[in-house]
């Protein structure tokens, strides 16, 4: 890679995060002006460049792409940026959405993060907070509000049913500040991916949950993310397997085919796939670490709600202001997640009452014509299935992420039960 000058001029100057949103609207007919509305909840749609994307995951860079924020990866392989605020006036938006894509490769010297994406049709602007790391430094720079992408939407498809607003396809061309954010690596004018948003008008902007049954519904949780680096690093050797309909995300895991009951107070769900954690050989097939949460069961009442395996209430998890619902669905995003005093006998004692876990989101369809963001982004993986891959981390990685092995007395304290869930309570 060193002998393309141009990469090697982009990974002198660029590294974490860069992009915006997308999106433009012109007058097209079909669509009749409206007075100002305010958009109450809203979609983007975005892959920033698919070959880009390519290049991040591939056999050069070797790295790996991170939905953060609230933002999921679809499965397509393009971003779903969520919680749009704004108005529709007109044929026009001008819409601000949350979420976050992390871009790393080459060993992190590769680290650039798009945030906080907005998109403005009226000026065909789409713009974003960007960081990313400047090589010959090693220091990051900030690129707040700067206008990533002009936008053309002379061949957008525009619909409406009801409320809801739908432009997809949208044209998006790199900015000359567009592309200082990337180091110069692409020039002014270059094609980015094209951008679908969706908003919906009607309320006030602040959506209140639906009492309802369940018919649908995904919980995005990671469990802990230096915990996941200690399994698959030099020290346990292990694997990390998802099955029973589970599937990989950059951030963790997906648990789908929520059932259960909902209410604006309250809320008892279940979920659907299991993941198995294990390491430390004994080179006959079993591990000294061999860990399985499944049946993953969400039951809270107010502002706290337990998340269990089966029926152990391994975590706490704070609702806030509790779950917003649009189309449909019912979701909370990025919710705060502890470990429990079970939970901490669940690990062995590996961690202790307290610990943070990583935050975890929850969409819920009430509706049998709802659709859950994000869908099935990745591939199930059983008994001989594809399984997460070894990392490779380095000890002091892991030890400064908490991961590592808990020493005592000069012995290391192993993670030895394993735990075979049954049905959720």
């Amino acid at each position: 890679m060193s002998t393309h000058t141009p990469i090697r001029r982009w990974l002198g100057r660029i590294s974490a995060v860069a992009a915006a949103a997308l999106l433009g609207l012109g007058a097209m007919p079909g669509l009749a002006s409206a007075d100002d509305a305010a958009v109450s909840d809203g979609t983007l749609n975005w892959g920033v460049k698919e070959s880009f994307r390519n290049y991040v995951t591939g056999p050069i860079g070797g790295g790996d792409i991170t939905v953060l924020d609230g933002a999921v990866e679809n499965a397509d392989g393009t971003f779903g940026f969520g919680s749009g605020t704004g108005t529709l006036s007109g044929d026009d938006v001008s819409v601000s959405f949350t979420g976050a894509v992390r871009f790393e490769a080459h060993h992190g010297a590769l680290d650039l993060t798009i945030a906080n994406l907005a998109v403005d049709t009226a000026s065909g602007e789409l713009t974003a907070d960007v960081t990313s790391k400047d090589m010959s430094s090693g220091e990051f720079v900030e690129y707040p509000g700067v206008t990533l992408a002009d936008l053309d939407d002379a061949g957008a498809e525009r619909s409406t049913d009801g409320d809801v607003t739908t432009i997809a396809g949208i044209a998006a061309t790199l900015t000359a500040n567009g592309s200082g954010a990337f180091g110069g690596f692409y020039g002014e004018g270059t094609a980015l991916d094209t951008a679908t948003v969706i908003v919906t008008t009607g309320d006030d902007g602040t959506p209140t949950p639906a009492d309802g049954e369940v018919s649908d519904g995904s919980l995005d949780w990671g469990v802990k993310e230096s915990f996941r680096n200690y399994i698959v690093g030099p020290i346990a050797d292990g694997d990390i397997e998802v099955s029973d309909g589970a599937t990989e995300t950059d951030a963790g895991f997906r648990f789908m085919n929520a059932s259960g009951d909902f209410a604006a107070d309250a809320v008892d769900v279940v979920f659907d796939g299991a993941v198995r954690f294990y390491g430390h050989s004994h080179g006959d097939g079993t591990y000294e670490l061999d860990l399985t949460l499944s049946d993953l069961r969400l039951v809270g009442d107010g502002a706290d709600a337990l998340l269990y395996s089966g029926d152990v209430a391994i975590a706490n998890v704070d609702l806030g202001d509790g779950f917003t619902t649009s189309d449909g669905v019912a979701s909370l995003v990025d919710a705060p997640v502890t470990l429990t005093a079970e939970g901490g006998d669940y690990f062995g004692g590996f961690y202790g009452e307290g610990t943070e876990l990583d935050p975890l989101t929850v969409h819920l369809a009430l509706t049998d014509d709802a659709t859950i963001p994000g869908g099935n982004p990745g591939v199930p993986a059983g008994p001989g299935g594809p399984t997460l891959a070894k990392t490779g981390a380095s000890l002091t990685a892991i030890l400064a992420g908490g991961a590592g092995l808990l020493v005592v007395g000069g012995g290391a304290l192993w993670l030895t039960r394993r735990r075979a869930l049954g049905a959720a309570a």
